[in-house]
């Protein structure tokens, strides 16, 4: 084979797989994704033993490591048994929350101390009823906006599946979801691009989920990392004191 023949195959083999990756790709609507992420693999979720671990990561600069990282680690009985403990990253025991939730009993228990109880308005781990725009909107603030402007504000959000890919030696659908955020006034403009992808398993649990966060004009940016272990058959989670 000549060399213009092998570079004309090159081209036609490299064309081929950029048609294929880009085929992978698909634009779903809002009512698919939440249906996927939220509403199906929560009710999976919910129904098994599982361990999850959620990271929330804060930096300085783009490449730089992280300055601040926050660890929760979840164990969770169904239907309505879960045991957290929660810290920044490499701190002792006696620098941690943990908590152990049985129906709506809740016993806590902050840096190794004293266990305290106290009767929940709830109980259980998940409610798969409320979608992620609902979850998103109760952290959003009113506001007044900078020396009294009336801000205005506007949100733009898009959802694909990315095709399948490997996760942890598991065949996975990728999904993606954007979020742009303006806020603007006279003084100030501010713009936030939140970038999440969820890997769901051919049997629709969700195996992780991982959501970055930047700003306009800044270097700082976080990272929030949910990964989920249902490899335990039991997980016993008792009241530590009676």
């Amino acid at each position: 084979m000549s060399f213009q023949s092998f570079a004309l195959l090159s081209i036609y083999v490299l064309a081929i797989c950029v048609g294929c990756s880009a085929a992978q790709e698909k634009i779903i609507t809002e009512d698919e994704f939440n249906n996927k992420i939220w509403n199906g693999a929560c009710e999976q979720r919910k129904a098994i033993p599982h361990i999850s671990t959620d990271s929330d990561e804060d930096f300085y600069t783009k490449d730089g490591a992280a300055h601040h990282t926050y660890i929760s680690v979840k164990r969770y009985s169904p239907p309505d048994r879960v045991w957290t403990i929660a810290g920044t990253k490499n701190s002792g025991p006696d620098n941690k929350y943990e908590e152990i939730r049985i129906g709506r009993a809740s016993y806590s228990r902050d840096n190794g101390g004293e266990w305290k109880f106290k009767e929940l308005g709830f109980s259980g781990l998940y409610d798969c009823t409320s979608t992620i725009r609902e979850r998103s909107q109760s952290g959003e603030g009113a506001g007044t906006g900078v020396g009294g402007d009336t801000p205005e504000r506007s949100s733009k959000r898009d959802f694909k599946s990315l095709g399948y890919h490997q996760f942890g030696g598991r065949k996975t659908e990728l999904f993606q979801e954007t979020e742009k955020r303006q806020f603007k006034t006279a003084h100030f403009e501010l713009e936030t691009t939140t970038v999440s992808k969820y890997w769901v398993a051919t049997n629709g649990l969700l195996l992780k989920w991982e959501s970055i966060q930047r700003s306009s004009g800044s270097s700082r940016w976080s990272r929030k990392t949910h990964e989920y272990d249902y490899s335990s058959d039991e997980i016993k989670i008792e009241a530590p004191i009676p």
